[in-house]
Order: structure tokens, then sequence, then C-alpha cells
């Protein structure tokens, strides 16, 4: 019999990674969802097959019920602790990694259990550098005649994945049209912060990550803790005389 898997943290992230695991992980028993705020565990049961998922009320009793527990918090308060172990443990989750929740996934078995981490903050680095290189790069295409249509197509040809997806968030609007953030702006600058605290241990900067963390106070006192991510555009569109929401 497969082992029982409890998930603990519905944000964009969680919903959709729980989503996989039903349709994908086969699963013997329903998946268990845990938030902090209920009604959330309980629309997205609502929308997945029925009996596919069990909304929990008590953490406790459902860790207790739990063979596998995957936990996706967004802040320091939800998160008291991280528990990592060795290959073992990492071998029991491994079959809802690639192809359930996950495209691949890097194996740190048994390395010591915060390099882990570090690689996960400097991960988060690259879409901060991408979202601000895309940003500055289509107010440029856009003050300078040549249109950010044509930068959106060169860049779906060298970088199609997620810099075509920002890309074409940022000129469909999105990025000020949306009521819930994909990344919201406090989320972002959370990783932010840690990027640069690390990098202030190694003895290095990051000037990228800097900009961009920038951008996103900027964002945060325009737009409140509802800013995405993708509204860096905005923030860079204003720097540059440019309505901060475009014409899409």
């Amino acid at each position: 019999m497969a082992p029982t898997l409890l998930w603990i943290g519905l944000g964009n992230m969680g919903r959709a990674m729980c989503k996989n695991i039903v349709e994908k992980g086969n699963l013997d028993s329903p998946l268990l969802i845990y938030n902090r705020s209920k009604q959330r565990a309980v629309d997205l049961s609502q929308k997945l097959p029925a009996g596919k998922t069990e909304v929990v009320d008590s953490l406790v009793d459902a860790v207790a019920k739990a063979d596998v527990i995957f936990s996706c918090v967004a802040n320091d308060d939800a998160l008291i602790a991280v528990l990592a172990g060795p290959a073992a443990s990492v071998d029991r989750a491994r079959p809802w990694f690639v192809g359930v929740t996950a495209r691949a996934d890097v194996d740190m078995s048994d390395l010591p259990y915060g390099r882990a981490t570090t690689l996960k903050v400097i991960g988060n680095t690259f879409v901060l550098n991408m979202v601000e290189q895309l940003a500055e790069a289509h107010v440029l295409a856009e003050k300078s005649g040549l249109g950010t249509r044509p930068l959106h197509d060169l860049v779906g040809a060298l970088f199609p994945g997620p810099h075509a997806a920002y890309s074409e968030r940022m000129l469909s609007g999105d990025y000020h049209r949306r009521s819930e953030p994909l990344w919201a702006v406090d989320l972002a600058r959370k990783d932010a912060r840690h990027a640069r605290a690390l990098a202030e241990a190694a003895g290095t900067t990051l000037a990228n990550v800097e900009t961009a963390d920038r951008h996103l106070a900027s964002l945060k006192e325009h737009s409140g803790p509802s800013g995405d991510i993708a509204a860096i555009y905005g923030v860079v569109r204003m720097e540059a005389g440019l309505k901060f929401e475009n014409d899409a």
C-alpha cells in the first residue's frame, strides 16, 4: 500500500503541487491537506476530484497519520524549523518528485543539510535577475522607438520558457491587473534579503539582486502587499517617465 501523504501550506505553489500529486501521484489514500486558513484548503479540495483529498483541522493529528510530509510555507512566522535527513529519507519522498511535482531534481542526499537551502536561495536570484532584466529591456525598447513586441519575439526565440512567460505577463498587462499575485512582493523581497545576507556572509555582492530589491521596495510603496514581482516592470516604467500601467 502506498504511503499516506500530507501537504502543509496552500499558496500558489502548494495548490499546484497538490493538484499534480492527486493527478499523477498514484495515491491509495486521500492526500491530507492543511493550511492555516482552513477555507483555502476547503476550496482546493472542492476543485479536485472527489475523494482525492482530505482537509485536516489538526496538524498534530495529521502528522501522526502521515508517512511522508511536504511543507511549503511562506514565512518565518509559519515555519518553526526545517528538518532534513539522510538519503533514506529523501528516497521515501522521491516517487513524488520528478514527473509529479518537479521536472527534475538535484540530489543532495547526505550532504550537509544547509547546502540545499543555499542552492534554493541562489536559484531564486535567477528569477529576480530575469524579471529585472526583462523590465529594463522592455522599457528601453519602448523608449527607443523599437517597440516591445519585436523584443518579446526575440526573447521567445532565444529564451523560451520562464523568460517568455514573464515577458508576456508584462506586455499583456497581467502584472497590474491580477488580484492575487503569483509571486507576492513581500515574498520576493524575503528571497532577495536571504540572498543578500548569504552574499555578505560569503564576502561578495549581488548587484543585480540589490537593484531588483530596490525596485521591489518601490513596488510595495506603489501597490502594497498585492504587488507581483512582474510589476517591477511598472516601477522601471515610472523611473523612465512612463505610466506604471501599460496600455495593453
